[in-house]
């Protein structure tokens, strides 16, 4: 049964399921539309563009001296490290 809505001029009948149903339908219809695009329309190209990384802390490379895995880094972020320095 609709629900009667009232106005200053006239009566109105308005029917809550068949507003929120054509809406959902529309809202379904155009993603269905925008998933179908997107599968099917190929990627031609991107675009690209020249950047660059600036990192703000001084980073360092970090190797084992004669190759292999580092285990454990033993220096932690703002410590003082010497060359060449050796765990003991």
């Amino acid at each position: 049964m609709p629900a009667l809505m009232r106005t200053r001029s006239k009566n109105v009948e308005i029917a809550p399921g068949k507003v929120t149903g054509k809406a959902g339908r529309l809202v379904l219809a155009g993603l269905a539309v925008f998933v179908l695009w997107a599968v099917l329309v190929p990627l031609g190209s991107a675009v690209i563009a020249p950047a660059s990384l600036v990192s703000s802390a001084r980073n360092h490379k970090l190797q084992h001296l004669s190759g292999g895995v580092v285990i454990a880094v033993h220096a932690r972020e703002g410590d003082l490290v010497e060359k060449k320095a050796a765990r003991s």
